[in-house]
């Protein structure tokens, strides 16, 4: 009997230990009411409780933690509705304010997120609600800081998951961005055009300035050409009628190297048709004339004379037309 006795009461002491001794999780924070009201909030590590007195009553994870939510209608500025929801990152700083400040804080930061995105999109049209992500998200972020702040918790994150427009709206959209894609394209097009036709006018009006400038140097060219050669055969000129007055006497130089031009004037001047010939005073006569282009015969050096004797040019004279 008294072994019974004995087990007995070893059970009873391994119960009341059991009961007195709580080991807490890392990360980890357990909340204590004694009689019915809050006592302590127990950390990490071995704690001890009074049996019969003590009583956990919630236990609550440090790390951060992720809520979600199925995607909710919302309706824009401009009445279109959207699909949207969020993932909210968030941990609990104070575990008793947790428990105590609001009944189920998981479902109050769901109702709080989607009650707070109702008006943030309400005060946006669409085309602002697809665009503008990183706005909605900061707004957010503020208004669940500022009120789960009383309930022990820090909202770290805060990131608008989905926005789906409605079918009737995708189709929209569809429509007016092949619309819209359509007309670049066509403005491409019709810029493409353009600059082609301006770059063909600007060659086309290069070409005629450098074929112009062409032509002009060309001509430029064949005239200081003609000018050189000009010059040239008027040196010629020249150095032969001063090679003829050296040959010739300085008293009789003139009157024969004039006799000398004229005679080789007179073939071609036969060769026209009503040709008016004016003989100078000094080769009025013929006589003396003929008498001049022998002494220039005679005057030239032998290796200059001709192999064939000279024959005076058969030249008719028309005194009547001789002025």
């Amino acid at each position: 009997m008294s072994g019974w006795i004995a087990f007995g009461f070893i059970i009873l002491v391994a119960i009341v230990l059991g009961q007195m001794i709580r080991i807490i999780r890392q990360s980890q924070q357990a909340i204590v009411e004694r009689l019915g009201r809050y006592s302590r909030t127990l950390d990490s590590g071995i704690n001890f409780l009074i049996p019969g007195f003590d009583r956990i009553v919630f236990t609550t994870d440090l790390r951060e933690q992720m809520h979600t939510f199925e995607p909710q209608a919302m309706i824009t500025q401009d009445n279109a509705t959207v699909y949207l929801n969020a993932v909210t990152y968030y941990r609990i700083t104070d575990s008793a304010k947790a428990f105590y400040g609001v009944a189920s804080f998981h479902d109050a930061i769901e109702q709080l997120i989607i009650t707070t995105l109702r008006n943030l999109i309400g005060e946006l049209e669409l085309d602002q609600t697809l665009t503008s992500r990183h706005t909605v998200n900061t707004k957010l972020q503020a208004v669940l800081d500022e009120v789960t702040s009383v309930w022990g918790i820090k909202v770290t994150r805060v990131e608008v998951k989905e926005i789906t427009p409605g079918r009737d709206i995708i189709e929209a959209m569809s429509s007016q961005m092949v619309a819209e894609r359509r007309k670049r394209a066509a403005i491409l097009e019709a810029e493409g055009a353009k600059q082609s036709s301006v770059l063909k006018a600007e060659g086309d009006k290069l070409s005629r300035i450098l074929e112009a400038e062409a032509q002009k140097e060309s001509t430029v060219l064949e005239a200081r050409g003609k000018a050189e050669a000009a010059l040239i055969e008027a040196e010629a000129q020249k150095l032969a009628l001063q090679k003829l007055l050296e040959a010739f006497p300085s008293e009789q130089a003139e009157d024969r190297v004039l006799a000398l031009k004229y005679l080789e004037t007179l073939p071609k001047l036969a060769e026209g048709k009503g040709v008016s010939l004016v003989v100078p005073d000094r080769l009025s006569g013929l006589a003396s004339l003929s008498q001049m282009t022998g002494q220039f015969i005679q005057a030239l050096p032998q290796q200059q004379l001709p192999q064939q004797p000279l024959q005076p040019p058969h030249t008719s004279i028309n005194r009547d037309r001789m002025l």
